[in-house]
């Protein structure tokens, strides 16, 4: 309803966090897959070099982070972000959450 009426869906906020990373991180794989068919860069990065692949990692998305590997190419699976994690770090690292 909101892109229906004109919302900017490649809007971010202050920390450069677009849909697909508030998607990923609340574990949201409906709305990943309709901001990609809409032509969204999977690989965005936010303010730290976050891609939603590190969000997924980092909030423990179950759903969405099936999502995002079936989309990434293998290459792009080991992305940095600004403290040089990869989405594998942030996954280890939140273990310790669950």
């Amino acid at each position: 309803m909101l892109v229906d009426n004109g919302a900017d869906i490649y809007i971010k906020n202050t920390h450069g966090l677009n849909v697909l990373h508030i998607a990923a991180q609340g574990d949201q794989p409906i709305s990943l897959f309709y901001f990609k068919s809409q032509s969204m860069d999977i690989y965005c990065k936010d303010n730290r070099n976050s891609t939603p692949l590190h969000w997924a990692c980092f909030s423990n998305s179950e759903m969405a982070l099936v999502y995002l590997l079936g989309w990434y190419a293998k290459d792009k699976l080991d992305m940095k972000d600004q403290d040089g994690f990869t989405p594998l770090h942030l996954t280890v690292k939140s273990a310790d959450h669950l």
